[in-house]
């Protein structure tokens, strides 16, 4: 055989001439042989060197080889058996297969046919090893992204930290800045300030604030990255919920001359929500409608029963999505020609992560240049 390493063959026999017959064989076909004469010499031998292939009688004085296999199995020990059975015996071998042996050959043994179940053991076993390689590699390559794994939860825990850490610094300072330039425009306008200055003071204002919605939108994000926003969920009649979110944004809309319409059933009943962060969702959705829907343009609310939930879809009759950003605008920080303009590209994903954590899902369905519709589900 034309191998690099000789394969190592146990024999375990209590007849020696059969023994050495097959030793004799056995190394001229290139093997490496030892022996033993019993089940528990061999055993030693097993777990003192290294083997590819037992060949096992069954039946031997003091430890026989039903002893050796049950001792081979409890010890999960990694080694092809060959049994050697006599006419008699058949019945012996397939219980031995049974415990673990993966072939049998009858005496007197046929060489030739013993050289084609070596052969046959030799490739299961090298198959095995290699497999138990493979498994090895396999745990340590999980072990190794285990590791990486959590060194990325600490950055990104560092990393959410500092964004709320930073954010907390920057919202005090807008706040003052805000409030001086209101006040410094009163101010103007009472004195007589040219129209021009106070344009270029409003713009200033209007720069501020959306600056502070930006930074309300990252705190938001990290709170609920951290697990430390606040979730105060009651129970409340939700179609008058509905109802007092479309007379809040009714000037909104008048403004921007679009209609606002709620369709919905009065007895939608009672959900268990908080009022705060679905009223953050719907006038997150209202306020995305109404910058894309040009005048004279509509926006529908509407609220369905399903079997376990309700579903609130806002409909407009916008501008839509472009088909290539549909599957990225729940994503964070997404930002698109056409698609949420201001903000730090935060406000469908927070509203995303605050649905889900009412056990609710959120989805949309846009046609460009026709509208688009948000829909979330709340769950009863």
């Amino acid at each position: 055989m034309s191998v690099s390493k000789k394969p190592n063959i146990l024999i375990v026999d209590d007849e020696e001439r059969l023994r050495e017959s097959l030793r004799k064989m056995l190394e001229m076909d290139c093997f490496e042989v030892d022996v033993a004469g019993n089940g528990h010499e061999a055993l030693e031998k097993l777990l003192s060197g290294s083997f590819d292939v037992v060949l096992l009688d069954m039946i031997m004085p003091e430890t026989d080889g039903m002893w050796f296999l049950d001792k081979v199995s409890q010890r999960k020990l990694d080694v092809g058996v060959i049994v050697l059975t006599g006419y008699g015996t058949v019945e012996l071998a397939v219980e031995a297969m049974k415990l673990g042996a993966w072939d049998f050959v009858q005496k007197p043994v046929d060489y030739d046919l013993l050289s084609l179940m070596l052969q046959k053991a030799l490739d299961r076993s090298a198959m095995a090893k290699k497999q138990k390689e493979y498994e090895c590699r396999i745990r340590e390559q999980n072990k190794e992204l285990a590791r990486a794994n959590g060194k990325l939860k600490e950055l990104d825990k560092l990393k959410t930290n500092f964004m709320a850490k930073a954010v907390h610094e920057l919202r005090s300072p807008l706040t003052v800045m805000s409030c001086t330039l209101e006040i410094a425009r009163d101010d103007m306008e009472e004195l007589g300030a040219a129209p021009e200055c106070l344009k270029y003071i409003s713009s200033s204002i209007k720069t501020v604030r959306g600056m502070g919605d930006i930074v309300n939108e990252m705190l938001d994000m990290s709170m609920i990255i951290s697990g430390k926003i606040k979730m105060q969920k009651e129970r409340r009649d939700f179609f008058s919920f509905l109802k007092q979110i479309k007379e809040d944004f009714c000037p909104v809309v008048e403004k921007n001359k679009v209609g606002l319409f709620l369709d919905a059933p009065s007895g939608l009943g009672d959900l268990v929500f908080s009022e705060e962060k679905i009223r953050q969702v719907l006038l997150n959705l209202l306020s995305n409608a109404v910058k894309f829907t040009p005048c004279g343009g509509r926006i529908n609310i509407v609220a369905k029963e399903g079997e376990s939930d309700v579903r609130v879809s806002i409909i407009d009759t916008g501008s839509g999505i472009p088909s290539a950003d549909i599957n990225s605008v729940f994503d964070d920080f997404f930002r698109s020609e056409s698609f949420e303009k201001s903000g730090a590209g935060l406000g469908l994903s927070i509203s995303k992560k605050i649905i889900e954590a009412h056990g609710g899902k959120v989805w949309v369905e846009s046609v460009e240049g026709k509208g688009s519709t948000f829909s979330f589900s709340l769950p009863r």
